[in-house]
């Protein structure tokens, strides 16, 4: 996996947009893209054009989420950059495995997914294209998203996550 952290010229404002123009049929019976969407959007894949929500109603697959969408692109089309900041807390988890799964890019310009896994040693092989700096585990992706923040937009420098997240999140606020 390839990730530019921090703002970029070359973005994409949603993933919706992508998403229609190179989804394919074949995708919606890949078991990993079904395992994605049930997680991610607690909803189960039918087939190319129809998802189950949780409340047991049918929606169109281009509704799920722009996080689903972000994730599936990024399994699905390496050559195309895909913007991750439509991507919530559920998502995280899903990077370092789909890095080991295919080669692909995208973009980080604020935010994060938090992760219940954030201060995790597993692999996550990412390369940090704007530092030519590569990584090897989850926890240093995270050190190196704040630092790399607050190098190019002045967020504050890493510190042990929880309690950072704590302090701004006090009130409902979040980055």
């Amino acid at each position: 996996m390839h990730i530019w952290l921090g703002k970029t010229e070359i973005n994409f404002i949603d993933p919706k947009y992508p998403f229609r123009v190179f989804a394919k049929k074949s995708w919606f019976d890949d078991p990993f893209v079904k395992e994605m969407v049930a997680d991610v959007d607690r909803c189960q894949v039918i087939d190319y054009q129809l998802t189950k929500n949780s409340r047991g109603q049918m929606m169109n697959t281009l509704n799920i989420s722009g996080g689903a969408k972000s994730l599936i692109l990024l399994y699905k089309c390496p050559n195309v950059l895909v913007q991750g900041n439509s991507m919530g807390d559920n998502c995280g988890k899903w990077l370092p495995v789909i890095s080991e799964k295919s080669e692909c890019y995208m973009t980080l310009t604020y935010g994060i997914m938090i992760s219940e896994h954030i201060n995790d040693l597993s692999p996550f092989n990412c390369e940090i294209i704007n530092e030519g700096k590569t990584i090897g585990t989850v926890k240093e992706f995270y050190k190196e998203y704040y630092r790399i923040l607050d190098k190019y937009q002045g967020f504050p420098a890493w510190k042990e996550p929880y309690g950072f997240f704590q302090r701004f999140c006090k009130g409902g606020v979040m980055m």
